[in-house]
């Protein structure tokens, strides 16, 4: 493949192997269509993303997901099953990304206006990272990650910490931008959004609360 450089690609993180909801990122959310589906529609609506990648493992029990994924025209990033980072670092080398917008395939509500205001900060002050989820004020299934490659690159190469999401939440926890590992912006409300969740999985089990309360309503009435 013939690299070509882009300013900023979405990969989006799916696989099967959830450990709490296995095979969530299928889970149909309205009309059979699966949440990861939803997701990249979601995505579809940014402004600033110039490409939309799915990153999942060479596991044979994501094979579903390419295939999945394929027929929306989006391409599928095979990568190493145990390490997070190095999948998310060969998938924007192979791809030719200078930012990587990092969501998660569980977010079938995830926002394009608040994806592309992260991205507009993190292009307007030439920052190597910057999340909204650190300290968290957006509801949970908004979060949206912008790193740049050349510091993915390092943080790979160095195997500075092999998990992608440990990496960033150090940095991010950093008193201030002078001490971390790499320039960064925390993207925040002014309200506090923390209770609210948005997520598959609480979507989930908030529809199946419902359906539980209305089946015992209808039966307590007749």
């Amino acid at each position: 493949r013939q690299m070509c450089i882009r300013d900023s690609g979405c990969i989006i993180q799916a696989r099967m192997g959830s450990t709490r909801l296995p095979g969530k990122v299928l889970k149909t959310v309205r009309e059979n269509t699966p949440s990861l589906l939803h997701t990249i529609e979601q995505l579809r609506f940014s402004k600033n993303i110039d490409k939309i990648v799915v990153a999942t493992t060479d596991l044979p029990e994501d094979d579903i997901i390419e295939e999945l994924v394929k027929t929306q025209k989006i391409e599928c990033f095979r990568g190493n099953a145990e390490n997070v980072l190095d999948r998310y670092y060969q998938c924007a080398k192979l791809f030719g990304f200078n930012g990587i917008v990092r969501i998660t395939a569980d977010c079938p509500l995830i926002d394009p206006f608040i994806t592309d205001k992260v991205i507009q900060v993190f292009k307007n002050n030439e920052l190597d990272y910057v999340p909204n989820g650190f300290p968290r004020t957006f509801p949970d299934g908004l979060e949206t990650e912008v790193v740049a490659f050349s510091a993915l690159e390092i943080a790979d190469l160095t195997v500075l910490l092999t998990s992608f999401a440990i990496l960033l939440r150090l940095n991010s926890r950093s008193l201030s931008a002078k001490s971390a590992f790499f320039p960064f912006i925390k993207f925040k409300t002014r309200d506090n959004f923390l209770g609210l969740h948005l997520t598959f999985l609480f979507i989930a089990l908030t529809v199946e609360l419902f359906f539980c309360i209305r089946i015992s309503c209808l039966v307590f009435i007749s």
